[in-house]
């Protein structure tokens, strides 16, 4: 196995201690690898992956996003087939938690040189640049719409949203709009405050999602949640819906659904879009579900499969990969 390490050392200081850390072990696992530490952020310039049958990343969330785009088409050519491995230098990221790595190095390491993978499920988006050009992004785990891209802490940024809708602060309220369309029809037109589209079960650098499944594989579609203020006079869908998830659960004042694709329009420079972390510029956008885009290494996980003990036991069959994000509750 010819491997390629690459290091995200140059723009995160966390990432170079932890290669410091962790190099005569990571190095010593791969007998055939060149390592190299990037220097700018165009990766493709700098890289022939054709040498190379499995390609590991060293970093967090948004540099392996970042990474997967600009190599993007080379990665997903079915001609060259290539592995891609993420390394995260730091504790519970949100594409480990959506992969289901084990969280010791050790265990990552074993994992790679026995190369079982996935085939991971992306969202194409199309959005205006900060120079408002229209651009593509290949998003693998979440995109926030309407959140500021300030280095504030998500959850910070959250509350700060929430605090200025707040009908108690009313003259703090603000005056974001959106509008929400799906196979041609408007499904909301009106205010909002933020708002996710969402393939793993933890947000980039914010929290976790506790009623999601781990595994991301074989999904069907993305989830779409909006946080919306108190105005609701042009809300398109029943009106119920805007109190309860896509599963009928009470959720409050949010929005959600499932789709394959969704157009969100908005005027204004505070309608942003946020991909993995990373701030690629303002609405209108357009979201595609690609499925099973990327081969990823993970563990191969399996659905616990069992049958009553009094009815006849038929012949055993290779328990199927988790399917859905509610598979994982059902028994049959």
């Amino acid at each position: 196995m010819n491997s390629l390490i690459v290091v995200n050392s140059h723009f995160c200081p966390k990432t170079e201690k932890f290669w410091i850390k962790n190099q005569s072990e990571i190095e010593n696992q791969f007998r055939h690898h060149t390592t190299i530490h990037p220097k700018s952020k165009n990766y493709k310039n700098q890289i022939d992956i054709d040498e190379f049958d499995v390609i590991i990343l060293i970093g967090d969330d948004t540099f392996f996003s970042c990474f997967v785009n600009s190599i993007f088409y080379d990665l997903s050519d079915k001609k060259k087939i290539k592995h891609i491995a993420f390394i995260p230098d730091r504790h519970n990221t949100a594409i480990a938690s959506g992969l289901g790595l084990p969280s010791q190095l050790s265990k990552q390491l074993e994992l790679i040189s026995r190369k079982p993978s996935i085939l991971l499920d992306l969202v194409r988006c199309h959005y205006m640049d900060k120079r408002g050009i229209p651009r593509s992004h290949f998003v693998l785990n979440d995109v926030l719409i309407g959140i500021s891209p300030s280095k504030i802490p998500l959850v910070i940024k959250t509350l700060a949203e929430l605090v200025k809708s707040s009908p108690l602060l009313s003259t703090f309220n603000n005056s974001k709009e959106i509008q929400v369309i799906n196979e041609g029809a408007i499904v909301y037109s009106g205010n909002y405050i933020f708002s996710a589209v969402l393939l793993g079960n933890k947000i980039t650098n914010g929290p976790k999602i506790p009623t999601k499944a781990k595994i991301r594989t074989n999904l069907t579609c993305f989830e779409y949640y909006q946080l919306n203020s108190r105005r609701f006079s042009s809300f398109k869908a029943p009106f119920k819906r805007l109190f309860q998830d896509s599963a009928g659960n009470e959720m409050g004042y949010i929005f959600s659904g499932s789709y394959n694709e969704l157009i969100i329009k908005g005027e204004g420079f505070e309608n942003t879009i946020i991909a993995d972390g990373v701030h690629l510029g303002r609405m209108p956008t357009t979201f595609s579900f690609l499925p099973k885009a990327l081969r990823v290494i993970a563990p191969l996980l399996t659905v616990r499969v069992s049958q009553p003990w009094k009815s006849k036991v038929s012949a055993s069959t290779v328990p199927r990969p988790i399917g859905s994000r509610s598979s994982l509750s059902r028994d049959t």
